[in-house]
């Protein structure tokens, strides 16, 4: 694949994780085990994308590799918000104790959006991304009222 055509695809699923969930008609009913475990699977998918942000090599422009900085921060933030999820779930608390993490969660995503368009990040990483972004939407249907 051609070198622009690469960064282009790159930047488009790269964004894949931040972009909004489609809407639902109504939240789903709270399921504590289901919640647990795709909260403890966003955080693992979300430590494979902070890893794999760190050892990324270094991106051609300065202006890129502020941009790759600052997505590494907040993917960063991320890891350890959904780590704080997970945790708190599989400790018993329930929708109304993990609404505020949740809501961080969202606030950060929407940063990180924000921050990581155009930049450019290899296949396997946006393989993570997707998987993310897929999970952070299952968790939607269980916190979010449309």
């Amino acid at each position: 694949m051609r070198p622009l055509a690469r960064a282009i695809l790159g930047a488009m699923l790269a964004t894949a994780l931040f972009l909004p969930a489609p809407s639902r008609a109504d939240r789903m009913p709270w399921n504590q085990e289901k919640v647990t475990a795709i909260a403890a699977d966003m955080s693992r998918a979300l430590e494979r994308i902070r890893m794999a942000l760190e050892r990324d090599p270094e991106q051609a422009s300065v202006v890129q590799e502020r941009k790759r900085q600052g997505v590494l921060v907040d993917v960063r933030t991320l890891a350890r918000l959904s780590e704080d999820l997970a945790a708190r779930l599989k400790a018993g608390q329930g929708l109304d104790e993990t609404r505020p993490v949740y809501g961080e969660i969202q606030q950060v995503r929407r940063q990180a959006r924000d921050a990581g368009r155009n930049l450019f990040t290899p296949d396997a990483t946006q393989v993570d991304i997707v998987a993310a972004r897929g999970l952070l939407q299952r968790l939607e249907g269980f916190y979010e009222e449309r």
